[in-house]
């Protein structure tokens, strides 16, 4: 079913205004993760709803590197609603650990809502950087900002449920993360930043997290990369949250309110 989606999303990128959203109706469709860029491919201005009963359903690989919903050095993007099943069950090899259900790269003002997603072979949503060009085809890095994580159910994704990497201004409400395990780390949500790298302004309220093998929440900096302000609060979790930093790496401005990590 990629081919036709991804069709109906460029002929929409050449007519901006023609469109409000693109709804996928319930049913199951599969989606081929490796496809071009790699799954559904968004780009700026676009929405994608869901049913709660539409299921995506990614076909088996061999490739280190997947994704089911992807978006890359672009702006206003909505995702809303749906099933993601990954194919960690039927992965054709042992290598890699970047399989993920949804990756944003790059992008600037992103939503993602009510969206439930589990058994990828990485992780369940991915937020971090891009290496593309510049208008005048210089090579450029472009990190994330401004993303807003809502009412999600991620689950017994192999490595992580949400990496929170190269991106700045992440609000995380209302969702569950479950059951992480397979591939280090094995956390429901990875604040991890990558070498040399900054991530910065991440709140965390109202979430749960149960059984993630390697524990609730990690926040980490090292590789001379900083962590630099996170918030978590009115959490419940049966771990309390990880913090470390070393190698030249820092985690600073962590507060936590109002959670308990009791079970």
């Amino acid at each position: 079913d990629t081919p036709k989606i991804n069709e109906l999303l460029r002929n929409w990128e050449g007519a901006p205004d023609r469109y409000d959203y693109m709804y996928i109706p319930e049913g199951v469709y599969h989606i081929d993760a490796v496809n071009n860029f790699g799954g559904i491919v968004l780009t700026d201005n676009q929405t994608l709803i869901m049913s709660p009963d539409t299921q995506l359903e990614a076909i088996g690989n061999n490739q280190k590197n997947s994704q089911m919903i992807y978006a890359f050095g672009r702006k206003n993007i909505v995702i809303s609603g749906g099933k993601l099943v990954g194919e960690r069950n039927s992965h054709i090899g042992t290598s890699g650990e970047w399989g993920h259900g949804i990756n944003i790269t790059g992008c600037t003002n992103v939503h993602i809502s009510d969206v439930e997603v589990s058994q990828c072979w990485g992780d369940g949503i991915y937020l971090g950087l891009y290496n593309g060009w510049d208008e005048a085809g210089n090579k450029k890095e472009y990190l994330s900002n401004g993303i807003t994580i809502n009412n999600c159910n991620l689950h017994h994704n192999r490595r992580n449920n949400l990496s929170i990497t190269d991106v700045s201004n992440v609000t995380v409400t209302n969702c569950k993360f479950n059951y992480a395990s397979g591939t280090d780390p094995q956390y429901g949500i990875d604040i991890e930043p990558n070498k040399n790298k900054t991530c910065s302004n991440v709140t965390i309220s109202n979430c749960s997290f149960k059984g993630n093998a390697k524990g609730t929440i990690q926040i980490l900096g090292q590789l001379n990369a900083h962590v630099k302000g996170v918030t978590i609060e009115n959490c419940t979790g049966d771990k309390a949250p990880v913090k470390w930093s070393g190698f030249g790496g820092s985690v600073s401005g962590v507060v936590e309110n109002n959670n308990n990590w009791n079970g």
